[in-house]
């Protein structure tokens, strides 16, 4: 949906303010690319200005617990990171918890 003659911080910054939420899919959080990371960090912006959390993390390597985004973003509002359970039993779980993710306001998730 990004308009032709803008620049790719304009469309980036106009995706992330219009969108209702974000869903970031990470395989490895030591190797985060620019795009990816100014469009996490604009939508920590929207968070402190527009107070609207539109994030939601899943995380696909078991390593990424480690990683300081992550574990910001977990004492923040824990029910908006999610890991990809590695056992198939618990992948019906995993859908459970993104769709409520998903369609939830992340106000009702934030740790005391």
């Amino acid at each position: 949906d990004w308009l032709p003659g803008k620049t790719l911080f304009e469309n980036l910054w106009a995706s992330v303010y219009s969108s209702r939420k974000m869903l970031f899919v990470l395989a490895h959080t030591d190797q985060v690319s620019g795009l990816l990371r100014a469009s996490f960090l604009l939508a920590q912006q929207r968070l402190l200005e527009d107070r609207k959390d539109v994030v939601v993390l899943v995380i696909l390597s078991p390593d990424a617990r480690r990683s300081r985004y992550v574990r910001l973003r977990q004492r923040l509002c824990r029910q908006s990171v999610l890991f990809w359970p590695h056992q198939p039993s618990g992948q019906r779980s995993f859908w459970a918890q993104l769709g409520m993710a998903l369609t939830r306001d992340n106000r009702h998730f934030y740790n005391q």
